[in-house]
């Protein structure tokens, strides 16, 4: 992924977070795939650091689960279509 990319799927997670985009910046997360029994791919697990991301900015992350993990929707990372 090149750097405008990734800025823009950068901006667009910080959206579904409700954070800011320099927020999300300064936080430290994980993003795994969140696989079934047959191993098949449902959706996105992102989990913070805690311990290197602010507990101000955690306070503000929509959906936020046992105090470090956010279930994203298997599309949460693709771009919108343009041609709408």
């Amino acid at each position: 992924m090149n750097e405008a990319a990734q800025e823009r799927h950068d901006k667009a997670l910080a959206e579904i977070l409700n954070i800011s985009y320099d927020e999300l910046t300064d936080s430290t997360y994980e993003i795994s795939e969140d696989t079934g029994n047959d191993d098949v791919v449902h959706g996105y697990i992102l989990t913070f650091d805690t311990e290197q991301t602010s507990a101000d900015i955690l306070s503000k992350v929509a959906r936020l689960e046992g105090g470090d993990t956010v279930l994203l929707p298997l599309n949460y990372h693709e771009e919108p279509d343009d041609e709408l």
